[in-house]
């Protein structure tokens, strides 16, 4: 939708004004990672959090069986990486989505009390 304005200015000239909504889209980014042990094993069904600065769940998924994942459509530019699988420390990572990278998550195993 758009629409034209018409002023007259003192000088007897017409100006035409076009205004139309300017629509912003956020870019959306994406993660790409997989997830090893010490050992670089791959962990499968390692579950991926990520959540927003106000630290609210935006998406979760588990790891395949290459210990890969994919994370598609995040608006957000700053976010919080979490990783858990049973048997292994917890994984938290801050990121800036501006310059995305392929992530390497390497997991230690918890130690047996």
């Amino acid at each position: 939708m758009f629409c034209i304005h018409k002023r007259q200015c003192s000088y007897e000239q017409n100006y035409f004004f076009l205004c139309f909504p300017v629509l912003v889209f956020a870019q959306k980014q994406k993660v790409d990672g997989t997830v090893e042990n010490l050992e670089n094993e791959k962990l499968t069904a390692v579950k991926i959090e990520l959540f927003n600065s106000d630290n609210e769940l935006i998406r979760e998924l588990k790891t395949d069986s290459r210990g890969s994942f994919t994370l598609e459509g995040i608006a957000e530019q700053n976010i919080k990486l979490v990783a858990t699988v049973k048997g292994y420390s917890l994984y938290e990572q801050l990121l800036n989505l501006e310059n995305p990278e392929d992530l390497r998550i390497i997991l230690k195993k918890k130690l047996r009390k």
